[in-house]
This record gives structure tokens, sequence and C-alpha cells, in this order.
């Protein structure tokens, strides 16, 4: 694993560590799943962007599948 310096102000720095040493976390894991979690919320936006700008038919054949998945049982999914 490679490693580098991140520079970041005093304030910054402690509230990461402060945030870690709470949790149980080293700085790079705080760090971590703060990025994960920015990701995420990418993600989300540009999915309920997508989805704001379905037709009415989208729609339709959205719900018609996710019916199906809802039908079927765990068993049904196993190969």
């Amino acid at each position: 694993m490679a490693y580098t310096t991140v520079k970041v102000d005093d304030g910054l720095r402690d509230r990461i560590a402060d945030y870690g040493a709470k949790n149980g976390l080293t700085n790079a894991s705080v760090i971590e799943r703060a990025l994960e979690a920015l990701l995420r919320q990418e993600k989300l936006r540009r999915q309920k962007e997508a989805m704001a700008k379905m037709s009415a038919a989208d729609w339709q054949s959205y719900r018609e599948e996710m019916a199906i998945f809802d039908a079927a049982g765990v068993a049904d999914l196993r190969d």
C-alpha cells in the first residue's frame, strides 16, 4: 500500500482524529468513509435526476418490472 500526505488545516485534522478516536477508526478510515458517503450521495442525486426525467411509459415499465421482483420469493432468486 502506498502512503501519501494530505495537507489539511489543524482544525480539520483534529476533527478527523476526534471522530476516529470516538468511533475506533483510523484517520484514513474516517476519510474513506466520508468519501464513500459523498460518492453515494452523488450517485443518488444522479438517480433522482434521471427518474425526474422519466416519461409515463418509463414509469409504467419500471413498475411492471418491480412487480416481477416483488412477486418473486427468495427461493425463486436462487440458482
